[in-house]
């Protein structure tokens, strides 16, 4: 009984530990440029190529030329920039929170 009510107690105090601001020393290392440029491409391209590949299978599936196809490289497009978009605005708040 003793040995679960300390492990109970240690517990508690791993958790209070966790609720305590971190000090800068263990602040999250900033992301390099090359990083970030190769994240930003991957998201460019995952967009299109998952947005080209859609509208293929439903060209194929519906006996269309290229409408489809068309029309979904661009919204993948539009999603992956959205993705930059967000991306870029979520490190701009890491640096200024720090």
């Amino acid at each position: 009984m003793t040995e679960t009510s300390e492990k109970i107690k240690e517990l508690a105090q791993k958790i209070e530990a966790m609720k305590q601001p971190s000090s800068p020393e263990k602040a999250v290392k900033t992301v390099s440029l090359g990083a970030q440029a190769v994240r930003i491409c991957i998201d460019l391209i995952s967009g299109v190529i998952v947005g080209s590949s859609i509208g293929y299978i439903l060209d194929e599936m519906f006996d269309f030329r290229f409408i489809f196809l068309l029309i979904f490289t661009i919204f993948g497009g539009a999603a992956g920039i959205l993705n930059v978009v967000r991306y870029i605005n979520r490190n701009q708040e890491h640096k200024e929170e720090n």
